[in-house]
């Protein structure tokens, strides 16, 4: 906040000025349009517009998470305690960007999930809980999650949250599971890309991320592609590790 707080007007005007350029932009239209008056449109309201400069970008290095942090977060708005755990991912279009997406469906999307099923309906020691994966353009970022119920251990969800992930390492997939993660995923892929908009956003984003529009019809296929021991595989490079961030928000005291 603080580096914002001291920029100068002219630097947001640099910042623009340098990015916010037509080489720098991708413009999709979707809908029920006349492809030739679409064009003669986009002349007429972007034709104006000169190119910018070559951008010369800087090269992106994450620095390397080297163990375990871990802070206590006293929230004012927080009702109950909660556990948040942070883990590096891999980024849009890894080869192993497919196969975690689907082995975070297997432990958390749902009630019949692995860790739903275990700190939520069986130990009832949280009231949600979930696992989410965040791909960027240069990397990535895999959270959990778990709100803990009334009176109980942050340090339980945690537990065994790792525990679910070892025994999946440890005992493997099912059949159905596999299945099942794979449904979920087809689901949402098309219902995803069913409304004007999203598709133009997905076409956008394929366009942008891998120069390949037509990705729209062709990226399902490699969540297919994906085998039972790719989800082992990746269980072990990303989730079995202790160089995580871990957040414990539990709600803020009054003060006496």
């Amino acid at each position: 906040l603080e580096h914002i707080n001291k920029a100068t007007i002219q630097e947001f005007r640099d910042f623009y000025n340098k990015f916010y350029q037509p080489n720098n932009a991708t413009l999709c239209i979707s809908g029920d349009i006349n492809i030739a008056d679409a064009k003669k449109y986009v002349r007429d309201y972007f034709g104006i517009y000169r190119k910018g400069k070559v951008i010369e970008r800087q090269d992106f290095i994450l620095p390397e998470i080297k163990k375990e942090y871990r802070e206590v977060v006293q929230d004012e708005k927080a009702q109950l305690p909660a556990v948040f755990i942070g883990l590096r991912g891999p980024q849009i279009g890894h080869k192993d960007y497919y196969a975690v997406s689907l082995l975070t469906n297997i432990l958390a999307a749902g009630e019949s999930s692995r860790i739903y099923q275990r700190i939520v309906d069986k130990d009832q020691s949280a009231v949600q809980a979930a696992v989410m994966p965040v791909s960027l353009q240069y990397s990535g970022m895999i959270f959990l999650y778990g709100i803990a119920g009334v009176g109980k251990d942050l340090d339980d969800i945690e537990d065994a949250m790792y525990d679910e992930i070892q025994k999946l390492i440890d005992d493997g997939i099912t059949d159905e599971e596999f299945t099942k993660a794979k449904n979920i995923n087809e689901t949402r892929f098309v219902s995803g890309k069913k409304n004007v908009l999203s598709k133009a956003r997905s076409l956008a984003q394929y366009y942008t991320y891998y120069g390949d529009a037509n990705m729209i019809n062709t990226e399902n296929d490699k969540y297919n592609a994906v085998t039972k021991d790719d989800l082992i595989r990746v269980a072990k490079k990303y989730f079995d590790t202790d160089k995580r961030v871990v957040l414990d928000y539990v709600p803020k005291k009054p003060e006496k």
